[in-house]
């Protein structure tokens, strides 16, 4: 921040509580998985609890210096099984080039190319076997039934939603974490009573530092609370009823990642000024043109 101030840009300043949706979600890209369902610290991935997987790969390294993880970060699960296909027929092509080495000139050679060969070796292991806890944990967990809910309750309900979300409660296969994360989405969606949805999570034996979360959302982020001032579902003012009217965007790809967070919907309207003023009160005047940078 030092030296000349350009006018053309603007510094945001958020309150956390003015989403409370974004974090109640599943997330499908490859790292946000590995966090939210494996678990990572200090770039490592605990998979000794995993059926299956053997001792040398109880514990795996994923950080950028891994050229496959650094190139998928943020790719879409199902992305993903694409991605590690070509991995293994690269390593297998890499493989059978070296299943004769007649001479002592392609020994040489084979031998030269020997660290990079055990590397993809070691990448080709670690990362089929990360994709495929990630899909039996996909599997066990309902989660392509329990994200649909999710998305649903972000974007645009059905008549038939809430209803779905009841049964969905009873399948033993869903988490007491996905449970809870349903009908914070439910009671944020629906305005709905805390104790009605505490008492809906008792009936599945959830524990009950994951039933507190329920009243302190709605302290925290519920409607009518001072610290939400933006409209999370977008269902206020004109595009609202719009919205109501004609249903979510037609043009949907992948209905598992359809929610824009609040905050990429926030940038947009700074960009193209017009952000109200009520939301988002300028400290000094407001800027005379569009910001070409946002902090």
């Amino acid at each position: 921040f030092q030296g000349r101030v350009d006018t053309s840009s603007l510094l945001l300043i958020v309150d956390r509580r003015d989403d409370p949706v974004t974090p109640l979600l599943n997330q499908w890209t490859y790292q946000a998985m590995v966090h939210e369902l494996l678990g990572i610290r200090n770039n490592r991935v605990d998979l000794r609890k995993s059926p299956g997987v053997p001792k040398e790969l109880h514990e795996v390294v994923l950080s950028t210096a891994d050229s496959f993880y650094e190139s998928n970060l943020y790719k879409n699960f199902g992305e993903i099984g694409g991605e590690i296909r070509k991995l293994v027929d690269e390593y297998q092509s890499h493989t059978k080039s070296h299943e004769k080495l007649e001479t002592i000139a392609q020994m040489k050679a084979f031998v030269e190319q020997y660290p990079e060969f055990k590397a993809k070796s070691a990448s080709v292991s670690k990362h089929v076997t990360v994709v495929s806890e990630l899909s039996r944990l996909v599997e066990s967990q309902a989660l392509l039934d329990v994200s649909e809910l999710e998305q649903e309750l972000a974007c645009q309900p059905a008549s038939d939603t809430m209803a779905r979300v009841k049964a969905i409660l009873g399948n033993e296969q869903v988490t007491s974490l996905d449970r809870t994360r349903l009908l914070l989405l439910a009671m944020l969606r629906y305005d709905m009573a805390p104790a009605e949805a505490i008492e809906q999570l008792g009936r599945y034996d959830v524990p009950q530092e994951l039933q507190m979360l329920v009243p302190l959302l709605k302290r925290y982020a519920g409607s009518g609370t001072q610290w939400r001032v933006s409209d999370i579902f977008g269902t206020k003012g004109a595009s609202g009823l719009l919205k109501r009217i004609t249903g979510q965007l037609k043009d949907v790809e992948n209905i598992y990642t359809q929610h824009q967070p609040l905050l990429a919907q926030t940038l947009d309207a700074i960009l193209k000024g017009k952000v109200r003023d009520q939301v988002y009160p300028f400290i000094d005047a407001p800027l005379r043109d569009r910001p070409t940078d946002v902090i």
